[in-house]
């Protein structure tokens, strides 16, 4: 499951966008998911989260941990190229 958004200012320092991968957390039968939230200045921010193992962000010069990860990306091309592998992941197929 994933979401893509052109984030909007809400404070000097927040993005309303960001953080809401957390949200999809609860929904039992995903097993990776992501948020894609571009910024003001086109920069593209990928949070990702999954229930094991993902090599993802690595892959795009991002890092995080087991269930938390994310990196910058600087095209929507690049998202899709992202969402390509997160479901490759999610099949058991490798994506690098």
């Amino acid at each position: 499951m994933w979401s893509t958004h052109k984030a909007k200012r809400c404070t000097k320092w927040d993005y309303v966008s960001r953080g809401t991968v957390n949200i999809m957390a609860g929904i039992e039968e995903i097993c990776i998911w992501a948020n894609f939230s571009e910024d003001e200045n086109g920069d593209i921010y990928c949070e990702i989260r999954s229930n094991g193992p993902n090599i993802v962000a690595t892959k795009y010069g991002g890092g995080g941990h087991l269930q938390a990860s994310g990196t910058t990306v600087y095209s929507f091309d690049t998202v899709k190229e992202i969402i390509n592998d997160l479901e490759r992941v999610a099949r058991g197929e490798e994506c690098l």
